[in-house]
């Protein structure tokens, strides 16, 4: 997933940069990813609104939330907005006086917004906004690709971690085999019924009974 993180900065850095020449203002931008199953994933192109994002987190309301619930691009032309009040109040403490959130469609596993902050309330003319909206469409467009690839990546990695724990099965079976004289099955049941009754995932038990037999010379005995 670290490839996907160096997608997620560049395109922040890059809106950024871009917007800001268009807008003859400073302008910086925070890119978040919701994917299906996983925390959110996000970059700025700047630390002040990376702590703007776990001020919307603490709250769970904001202009990055409400644009990624709603569907819809957010503007706010002032740090005093009566909609999010408190927000508000952190949004003028980091220095900027507006924002555009711009929501990113990126098909039924992930979602995404691009925020654009501005110093200058005036920076955020129709045209800038319109700007920071074509923006976002070519952000998602790159982004589409990147979760296609992060999914792939996380697709192998469960892939390999199931023939681990798969292994690991295995292997406990065996050694319950070589040590009780059962039969596979018997010993895949004593598995079960020892995973039901300690309320614990089958591999850690595996894993727990490997380390427990596998080491150790002469007859033992596993109760479960």
């Amino acid at each position: 997933m670290e490839g996907l993180h160096g997608v997620l900065e560049g395109l922040a850095e890059l809106s950024a940069d871009r917007l800001g020449r268009a807008a003859g203002s400073d302008i910086e931008c925070l890119v978040i990813l919701h994917m299906r199953k996983l925390p959110p994933a996000m970059a700025g192109s700047d630390e002040r609104v990376i702590r703007l994002e776990g001020v919307e987190t603490l709250l769970d309301d904001g202009p990055g939330l409400h644009a990624v619930r709603s569907g819809l691009p957010v503007i706010v032309n002032d740090a005093v907005d009566a909609r999010w009040p408190g927000y508000g109040l952190k949004l003028a403490e980091q220095g900027f006086a507006g924002l555009v959130a711009v929501p990113l469609e990126l098909g039924a596993r992930a979602t995404a917004v691009l925020v654009f902050f501005a110093a200058d309330s005036w920076a955020l003319s129709e045209p800038i906004v319109l700007e920071a909206m074509g923006l976002a469409d070519e952000g998602r467009r790159a982004l589409s690709a990147a979760v296609r690839v992060a999914e792939a990546e996380l697709k192998s990695e469960n892939l390999a971690a199931a023939l681990e724990h798969r292994t690991a099965i295995d292997l406990a079976r065996g050694i319950l085999m070589a040590q009780d004289g059962c039969s596979a099955q018997e010993a895949f049941d004593m598995l079960c019924k020892a995973s039901n009754n300690r309320n614990q995932k089958l591999h850690a038990l595996a894993m727990e009974i490997i380390s427990r037999f596998a080491p150790a010379p002469g007859p033992a005995h596993f109760d479960p």
